[in-house]
């Protein structure tokens, strides 16, 4: 008798658990509205283009530009930066660049390293310089989705090294 109602109560136990884990993001049976998703991480779209340039105006071929978080990283251990990068792109024979992520994790500054690494092939030797840019999202949802961070014109002009 006893082993009888203990099953009872574990069939009934599972039963509800099952309930439970059906009834996050669905519908039952079409009996309930379905809650709002919230899974996930915070995330923003961003689309930064610029041009990296000499002290005449001219674009630079090849130079690394490294985009990511201004965060400050913590752990050198991972990243070589003193902030958390996303990509490292080069510029193309125009000097221009262009940085395009979707669903990234939002940042309220990015920062932008451009860093001469093919030393006098280019028109000779440039200093390393960076641009922190401030962040301003459009067209988020009030929940995870931050928006849309469009930014043109993002230039840096680096110094000849002497």
């Amino acid at each position: 008798m006893r082993t009888k109602r203990h099953l009872g109560l574990k069939s009934l136990f599972f039963l509800a658990i099952s309930a439970i884990g059906l009834t996050s993001c669905d519908f039952i049976l079409n009996l309930l509205p379905i809650p709002k998703c919230m899974y996930g991480t915070p995330s923003a779209d961003y689309k930064i283009s610029g041009k990296i340039k000499d002290e005449s105006g001219n674009g630079i071929n090849q130079v690394r530009v490294v985009v990511g978080s201004a965060q400050k990283n913590t752990s050198s251990v991972i990243y070589d930066y003193p902030f958390i990068p996303y990509d490292t792109l080069y510029t193309d024979s125009k000097g221009n660049y262009s940085f395009v992520r979707e669903r990234e994790f939002p940042a309220a500054t990015l920062r932008i390293i451009a860093e001469d690494v093919d030393g006098d092939e280019n028109g000779g030797t440039f200093l390393k310089d960076s641009l922190d840019i401030k962040m301003k999202y459009t067209g988020g949802d009030d929940s995870w989705y931050s928006g849309k961070a469009v930014l043109d014109n993002q230039d840096i002009t680096l110094k000849k090294e002497k």
